[in-house]
């Protein structure tokens, strides 16, 4: 089960993001202060990027490497 979480703030206001998913399971979502921003699901692998918004910016997950199950966040051009 991957869980992952981040605190961060974009245009001087805290936002709490978190991933939960499953490995070969393969269901996930991105939630941005408890409200489901994005989900997915896929069979065997988990998706190589996931784009959403968080706090009207462009954010997106980038997975760590290809066997990897955690992701790197980016919002705008800074990586969390």
């Amino acid at each position: 089960m991957v869980k992952q979480r981040w605190e961060v703030t974009v245009a001087d206001k805290q936002h709490i993001l978190e991933v939960e998913g499953g490995d070969w399971a393969v269901r996930g979502r991105v939630k941005v202060d408890g409200s489901i921003q994005k989900a997915w699901s896929q069979y065997f692998t988990l998706p190589q990027e996931v784009e959403f918004e968080v706090g009207g910016e462009k954010a997106f997950l980038r997975r760590k490497s290809t066997f990897a199950s955690e992701f790197d966040l980016y919002i705008g051009d800074k990586k969390y």
